[in-house]
């Protein structure tokens, strides 16, 4: 009754088992029970390891990376509001006149929240160059304009206010769009190289082991204040020349290896 099933190719170390069953007294009935519940686990743990990716298995990794350019629609503008006095309680008060000022100024140009970003007021002490001690304030607020024009008009009033210092970049409103595109262009050739290296080494690509990828910050085009100012006011280049931001992805993926099924014909 144990020869057939030893016939089935089970190694030794489990022959062992099978045959020592007969060493107890079971009963027939229970006896039949067991070798079968014995035989159907070791078919389930045959075919488990038959489907587990071979630890020999060959691999190729392969980064790839794809950039999509989108029009610079928006413009992100930096304004620092900076104070100093002898008196820290002075410092403060005057900084408040210009926060006030400047938080009047952006309700009435009805902008949203999401296009306000600005970071609290910080308030510490500096040594001038001959000693003496004074108090600084800084705070920085960011605007995203979607008008070029409105922020050439805001850049004069704010002069005219007593601010100073200014930055700027261009942004757009595609780039989470673009950073999709992208990463889809990234992975399809990712998969081109892979299949060119395959085929070269005479194998075939086979599926995905893993897949990393890591989005590149985009590359706004910033200027300096004094820069931004001067070519704002000629109206040239803003209305001459568009303004592209690049988006890119870059993709690492593993794939598995397999030897070739083409004939010689077909290579």
């Amino acid at each position: 009754m144990i020869q057939p099933v030893i016939s089935l190719g089970i190694s030794s170390k489990f022959r062992k088992i099978l045959i020592n069953l007969r060493n107890f007294s079971f009963s027939p009935i229970f006896r039949t029970l067991t070798v079968i519940l014995i035989i159907t686990s070791f078919s389930h743990f045959a075919v488990a390891q038959s489907n587990r990716p071979d630890s020999a298995q060959k691999t190729v990794q392969i980064t790839a990376s794809a950039v999509e350019n989108v029009p610079a629609n928006q413009i992100n503008m930096m304004i620092t509001l900076r104070h100093e006095h002898e008196d820290v309680a002075e410092a403060y008060a005057i900084h408040s006149r210009s926060e006030q000022f400047l938080a009047e100024k952006i309700q009435s140009l009805g902008l949203k929240s999401d296009q306000i970003r600005y970071q609290p007021v910080r308030i510490h002490p500096i040594t001038q160059r001959d000693g003496s001690e004074m108090v600084r304030t800084d705070q920085t607020v960011t605007l995203t304009l979607n008008d070029f024009e409105l922020y050439i008009s805001l850049q004069q009033l704010l002069i005219e206010h007593g601010f100073r210092t200014f930055s700027a970049s261009f942004s757009s409103d595609r780039v989470d769009a673009a950073a999709i595109s992208a990463l889809e262009k990234a992975v399809g050739r990712a998969r081109e190289l892979g299949e060119v290296i395959a085929k070269s080494a005479g194998m075939e690509l086979g599926d995905i082991q893993s897949i990393e990828y890591g989005k590149i910050p985009a590359s706004p085009y910033e200027r300096t204040p004094s820069a931004a100012m001067a070519m704002d006011m000629s109206g040239g280049l803003i209305s001459e020349f568009e303004q592209t931001i690049p988006v890119h992805q870059t993709v690492t993926i593993i794939y598995y290896l397999s030897a070739s099924t083409r004939t010689n014909n077909e290579r």
